[in-house]
């Protein structure tokens, strides 16, 4: 399998599983969201000194066929 046929992971799923903040940016929000977002997660980030994980789907591209996956 390449790449390129990769599914969308939750990888903020994943954090919260583990104990740590994350978020999740889809498609569908526009850029003032996704800012405000970004600024909400930084702070508080910095507020509670600790790490966030953020999953931000960039959306499907074919940048990477033909690619090989190790």
């Amino acid at each position: 399998m390449n790449s390129s046929l990769l599914r969308y992971t939750h990888y903020e799923q994943c954090a919260k599983a583990l104990g740590t903040d994350a978020l999740f940016l889809g498609d569908g929000l526009s850029a003032e969201q996704t800012a405000n977002a970004l600024n909400e997660a930084v702070r508080n980030s910095l507020e509670k000194r600790r790490s966030v994980v953020i999953n931000a789907l960039i959306g499907k591209t074919n940048f990477r066929e033909g690619s090989i996956s190790v």
